[in-house]
């Protein structure tokens, strides 16, 4: 996405990745890349980085009968997928 979500605040993100990921962030950059979601590249204190993305369910209904829970298990399928790959490479 080439603009950053505006119902996002960086501290949310920041948030987020202390608490479940035990990721300190010395820095947050919006990355307007790709298309489809919203990038962020994150700088850790110890220089380590992380490249965040963050997807809008409600943009990802295929029709008015599909709902965000279905949006969420495509992109779920979808990262299983690359990381089953991954995996496989790895072997």
């Amino acid at each position: 996405m080439k603009s950053r979500p505006e119902d996002l605040d960086d501290s949310t993100i920041v948030e987020c990745l202390r608490v479940a990921h035990g990721f300190d962030i010395e820095s947050l950059a919006y990355r307007a890349v790709g298309f489809g979601s919203h990038h962020w590249l994150a700088t850790g204190r110890g220089g380590e980085m992380l490249f965040v993305t963050v997807d809008d369910l409600s943009s990802k209904r295929r029709d008015a009968d599909d709902t965000t829970d279905d949006a969420f298990l495509r992109l779920a399928a979808a990262f299983a997928a690359v990381h089953a790959l991954q995996h496989d490479a790895l072997l």
